[in-house]
């Protein structure tokens, strides 16, 4: 998404979101910035079950958990390939006869 980009890089916009997050509005019979209110919704729907908003409030805080594509598994070499695919199958020993 190129938000968070253009909100890093263009100084107008930057100013123009600020300006608009720092008014103050009517939430729930109280007054406060936009940006309280919004931060305040996300909240309601984080603790009704919404992990988007979760997520949200949880990079916004700073503190964002590793993807679980950023963690790196571990590979098996061939050897160990070979030997887990060996305890998998059954090895019979045993030659069929034929009638």
């Amino acid at each position: 998404m190129a938000l968070p980009k253009l909100m890093y890089t263009d100084s107008p916009s930057q100013r123009l979101a600020n300006s608009i997050l720092d008014e103050v509005v009517e939430w729930e019979g109280e007054k406060v910035t936009a940006r309280e209110a919004i931060l305040r919704q996300q909240l309601t729907q984080a603790l009704g079950g919404d992990l988007r908003s979760c997520q949200f409030l949880i990079e916004l805080a700073g503190r964002n958990e590793k993807d679980s594509a950023a963690v790196k598994t571990a590979t098996m070499n061939p050897l160990e390939q070979l030997q887990a695919m060996m305890r998998q199958s059954e090895i019979d020993d045993r030659r069929k006869k034929a009638d």
